[in-house]
Parts: C-alpha cells; structure tokens; sequence
C-alpha cells in the first residue's frame, strides 16, 4: 500500500491531465476492470499483460497529457 501511495503521489499531475481525455478514461476503466478480472482468477500471465498494455499507451499519451495541462494552466493564470 505505501508503495502504490507513493506511485500515485508522484503520478497524480499526470493522471489528473491525461485522464481528462474520455478516450484515454475509458480505456483506462477497461484495463483496470480487466486486471481486477485477471486477478481474480489469480492469472498472473493476463494480469502482467494488461499491466503491461496500459503503461506502454499510457507512456505514449502522457507527453501531449502534459503539455496540454501546462498550456491549460498558463492560460488559466
């Protein structure tokens, strides 16, 4: 629990801008569904695989995530 807490602090401006896409929303509530499905079945190879699939489209969509919170927070100020 402390490390994920830790995780979810340092990630939070990230989550925060890249979850405002309603694609990038949706996707993220199907991985997570599917993952708590994996687990359930205590399928270690499909849960590393859904880990694995929404880091890497995560990885991809964070830098226009990032860049699109800082130009909406500048133009806010």
């Amino acid at each position: 629990r402390r490390i994920l807490a830790e995780v979810d602090q340092k990630i939070h401006f990230v989550r925060s801008a890249d979850i405002v896409n309603p694609e990038r929303l949706m996707q993220t509530c199907i991985d997570h569904l599917e993952l708590l499905e994996a687990l359930k079945r205590r399928d270690k190879e499909l849960a590393s695989e859904i880990l694995i699939r929404n880091i890497d489209w995560g990885r991809k969509n964070v830098e226009s995530a990032i860049k699109d919170a800082l130009i909406r927070a500048h133009m806010s100020v």
